[in-house]
């Protein structure tokens, strides 16, 4: 049901060159891994993305050239982490070195966009390609938890999965040479946010740095929702931020996704959550 009703529309537009932002918060234990990616039995909302992204690549996506047949469509998949400001690879064998942000600025237009230098971005060409990528990616997790020293890294820390959907302009030449140009057509960013029983308080203590740079990571969100809303340039923005600027923008389709716990007495961290329904302005679900 949420797939259908939230998430379906956007895989379908990204054929037509729409990106997308789906992003995930809520307490501990109330459900957003499993909402994101299932379990053994059960698919997540990632599973069925990119089995719908995969048919839709599948409608039109040949083309015969002389002899050949030519793929149109291409997929290539990121897996990274945001703790601390620090953006770390999960992909890679050594994802324990962070990752820098680089900016670009438009100079007739005056807008920027970002790029994370040296993140991998591993080709998928099947449904198992991306289920094993995906089981290396949180091995890899696990490794950075254990290097860093951190406990609970895997709460303290937002997991982003960005696939990026490309399309080649194929032509062939009277000799039977064929030319392709690979074009990048639209990118969507699944985010799961660190708990928000992890520092949603702005007044944290000081010398709690993780909560105040998980509160930070929320009032970034905060501020860039609020200015598309306005069409107006975020007053501030975190790394976490700077690196969906591709897809937490104006021409986005952007869905979040509020889980909360279900008992009859929610305990405090669900109360928490529910706050972010006000603290976002945009694009709020209740998941209960």
């Amino acid at each position: 049901m949420l797939y259908n009703d939230e998430i379906k529309d956007c895989i379908s537009n990204s054929i037509q060159g729409f990106n997308s932002c789906i992003i995930l918060c809520g307490p501990n234990n109330a459900g957003k891994s499993y909402t994101l990616r299932g379990e053994e039995h059960h698919e997540g909302i990632l599973g069925k993305s990119v089995k719908d992204l995969f048919s839709l690549m599948e409608i039109s996506q040949q083309v015969n050239t002389g002899n050949t047949v030519k793929s149109l469509y291409g997929l290539k998949m990121s897996i990274y982490t945001v703790f601390n400001e620090c953006i770390y690879d999960l992909v890679k064998k050594n994802s324990s070195t962070p990752l820098q942000i680089s900016k670009f600025i438009d100079k007739d237009t005056g807008t920027y966009f970002t790029k994370i230098n040296d993140l991998s971005e591993a080709e998928i060409k099947n449904y198992n390609e991306y289920n094993n990528l995906v089981n290396h990616s949180l091995q890899h997790r696990k490794i950075l938890e254990t290097t860093l020293k951190v406990n609970d890294f895997k709460k303290k820390s937002n997991l982003i999965v960005s696939f990026i959907l490309s399309k080649k302009e194929i032509s062939a030449e009277s000799n039977s040479t064929t030319f392709e140009k690979s074009q990048n057509i639209a990118q969507i960013d699944f985010v799961e946010l660190t708990s928000t029983d992890y520092g949603l308080d702005l007044n944290t203590d000081k010398s709690d740095y993780f909560g105040k740079t998980t509160a930070t990571n929320f009032r970034s969100i905060k501020n860039n929702l609020e200015s598309l809303a306005v069409r107006k340039k975020p007053r501030y923005e975190s790394n976490l931020t700077l690196a969906l600027k591709r897809t937490l923008n104006p021409t986005s389709q952007i869905v979040f996704i509020n889980c909360v716990h279900s008992n009859e007495e929610p305990p405090t961290e669900s109360y928490k959550a529910l706050k972010v329904k006000n603290f976002i302005l945009l694009y709020t679900l209740l998941f209960i």
